[in-house]
Order: structure tokens, then sequence, then C-alpha cells
């Protein structure tokens, strides 16, 4: 019974720790999610969902979320006031 129990256990940790990301790194990850709660608050009107690569084009094209980190404390800011109308408005 113990080496069952063992057996599942070992599974469940290699399956847990050779689970693969969908994201390529943290830029990738930050930006993903503000795909996701942009096109959530998309939903219901005129505007069309965006996709990671327009909006990665986007921020690419403004020098001040180059940065990593510049890009996280505008997507915590964006959360912190539940509004990403105003990502769009700094990044034209």
């Amino acid at each position: 019974m113990s080496k069952h129990i063992s057996e599942i256990f070992t599974k469940s940790l290699e399956d847990t720790f050779n689970k693969v990301t969908e994201f390529k790194n943290e830029r990738d990850e930050v930006i993903s999610r503000m795909v996701i709660e942009i096109n959530r608050l998309r939903e219901g009107t005129k505007y069309k969902p965006i996709t990671k690569r327009l909006l990665a084009i986007k921020i690419n094209k403004n020098p001040f979320l180059k940065d990593l980190g510049e890009l996280q404390l505008v997507f915590s800011e964006c959360l912190k006031n539940g509004s990403f109308a105003k990502l769009f408005w700094l990044l034209k």
C-alpha cells in the first residue's frame, strides 16, 4: 500500500515540475495578462478583441515601456484602477 502511495506522490511531483508554461518569459506573461483584461472589458462593446501581437507592437513603440519593471508597474496600476482603457491612451 505505501509503495502505491509513493508512486502516486512521485508522479504528482513529476507532473508539477515538468509542466511546460505557455509563456516564453515574464514580459510575455505580463502582455498576455493585459490582453486578457483588455478583451474582458471589450466584451459587449463595439470594439473588437485585440491580440498579443498587436499589444506587443504598441508597447515596443513606447520607449518608456521597454523595461519589464515599467511594464509591470503599468499593469499593476491598471489592475488597481480597474481600467485598461488608459493603457491605450498611453500607447498612442
